[in-house]
């Protein structure tokens, strides 16, 4: 699970790294505090994109390579799932996760590289 405290400024850095051909979802909790995290309550928030592509700073979005919609899996502890498409090619990629908040915000909330390494099972 990707934990994302949402004061990091300005966004939380992680990478993920995966088989090719997994579809394990990817899990993203978001949460607020220093000491003591408290999770955000997500209800309201729409339109978490996980978005995966060859650069690392893209001029648009013709190479992106896959985007996944997020779904909330729990509002009020600020659990979202990702699910990895099992016929993105394995490579070296860079990802971003982006949601609008209550307020009609948009924040990027991680970015990172996004491996996804050969599998050796096809089925």
């Amino acid at each position: 699970m990707i934990n994302v405290n949402i004061q990091t400024e300005p966004f939380t850095a992680y990478n993920i790294r995966r088989v090719r051909g997994d579809t394990k979802k990817i899990l993203v909790k978001l949460s607020v505090g220093q000491d003591v995290t408290t999770p955000v309550d997500i209800t309201s928030w729409t339109n978490f994109y996980l978005t995966v592509d060859p650069s690392k700073a893209p001029v648009n979005e013709f190479n992106n390579v896959e985007q996944m919609i997020g779904v909330i899996e729990d509002a009020t502890e600020g659990v979202v799932s990702f699910s990895p498409s099992p016929d993105t090619p394995a490579g070296s990629y860079y990802f971003d996760i982006q949601a609008t908040d209550e307020d009609g915000g948009i924040s990027t909330l991680v970015m990172g590289k996004y491996d996804l390494i050969q599998d050796i099972t096809k089925d």
